[in-house]
């Protein structure tokens, strides 16, 4: 009877557990799961002979191991936030960091194009040859400045700066895209979780009522028909179930490839709808009193468009420019002496360079620019 007693405690113990456990599994509680199972077969393990206890602490460690191999952590995760999500997919997601980084190649190009007003310095070696004389290789250092040029340089500053305002648009509208469908990811995670625990409470419930038939049945106390309409109400609650935790799968996969967090699988269990909704009726009034056509002249969409429109302007401004004469000074400082005269003074010289495009190709330029400002303005109203 010492023996015995034991084990049969035990067996109680384990009936208990047994039944617990598929109840706590279908409410999907593996942390509770965990503990009691480890407790359950602790207490057995102590009430067992020193001879099997080596035998059930080696069961014991397996299932604890396969339990969390199997996603059943001892420790509940932290529940996943939404102001977490957000922050996320801001600082992780490769689309936004790559119009951040036009943003910042965008102003790194305002730089480059400011650095064209300065005079440009340049090391020349020149030899000639022919008219039945010997030329001696003059050497020299030159400085050149372009003193008006129509406002090329000018309108080309301006064009660089509204390229600057157009990547920052796009860093704009690609972070308004991805926190929408962010929203809408978890939005549809957080009606996947609660139909999905409402559906798993419907079956734990169902469940029962079809082992209490069962037992009717077996008493005689209930006809067959009613087993089988409870074990179709089951079947149909574990249909529901399905396609729950099908919508929490698919919002779950979504919003990993957004914000770029593994796991989320076990921290999506208890979210909330972490926004906060404000009254229905304050919202309206409020909404009254916004002007519409301001907040979609403020669009980042809108915005865009006028600075294309105006990228193309300068851009036009900028071939009308070329097609014009340039006035520039130049400094040249030989090096040595030509010829032998000894002369090593420097030369000033003040010149009109004119370049005309080959066969008025600057000039086809200038009217193709012009077709695209209109179409342009076609789509900046679209807009």
């Amino acid at each position: 009877l010492q023996r015995l007693w034991p084990m049969m405690a035990f067996g109680k113990g384990f009936r208990f557990m047994n039944h617990f456990v598929r109840r706590q599994a279908l409410a999907q509680r593996p942390a509770s799961v965990a503990l009691l199972v480890g407790a359950a077969l602790a207490a057995g393990l102590l009430a067992q002979p020193c001879a099997a206890q080596d035998g059930l602490a080696l069961k014991l460690t397996s299932w604890l191991a396969s339990a969390q191999v199997q996603g059943m952590p001892l420790m509940a995760a932290q529940p996943l936030t939404f102001e977490e999500l957000i922050a996320a997919v801001e600082d992780s997601h490769p689309a936004l960091r790559t119009a951040r980084v036009q943003a910042r190649a965008a102003e790194q190009d305002v730089d480059s194009v400011d650095r064209q007003r300065w005079p440009s310095l340049s090391v020349v070696m020149e030899s000639a040859s022919g008219g039945g004389g010997t030329v001696v290789p003059s050497r020299l250092f030159r400085v050149e400045h372009t003193l008006w040029d129509f406002g090329r340089i000018k309108n080309l500053r301006a064009e660089s700066r509204e390229q600057v305002n157009i990547a920052q648009t796009n860093v704009a509208i690609s972070r308004q895209e991805l926190l929408l469908q962010a929203l809408n990811a978890w939005q549809q995670l957080v009606g996947g979780v609660e139909r999905e625990r409402v559906a798993r409470k419907a079956l734990v419930q169902l469940v029962d009522y079809r082992e209490q038939m069962q037992r009717r049945v077996e008493a005689n106390a209930s006809a067959a028909i009613d087993l089988a309409l409870a074990e179709a109400r089951v079947l149909q609650a574990q249909a529901d179930l399905a396609q729950a935790r099908s919508v929490v799968l698919q919002a779950t996969a979504r919003l990993e490839q957004l914000s770029g967090l593994p796991h989320l699988g076990a921290r999506v269990r208890d979210v909330q709808l972490a926004p906060l909704m404000r009254p229905v009726d304050a919202m309206a009034q409020q909404l009254r009193l916004v002007d519409l056509t301001t907040v979609a002249s403020e669009s980042p969409t809108v915005q865009r468009a006028a600075y294309e429109h105006s990228v193309l302007q300068k851009r036009l401004e900028v071939k009308a420019a070329e097609q014009n004469p340039q006035v520039y000074f130049r400094l040249d400082k030989p090096l040595d002496s030509a010829s032998g005269s000894g002369n090593t003074s420097p030369r000033y010289y003040v010149g009109l360079r004119y370049s005309p495009s080959a066969g008025g190709a600057g000039y086809s330029e200038v009217k193709a620019l012009a077709t695209r400002l209109e179409g342009q303005e076609l789509a900046a109203d679209t807009a």
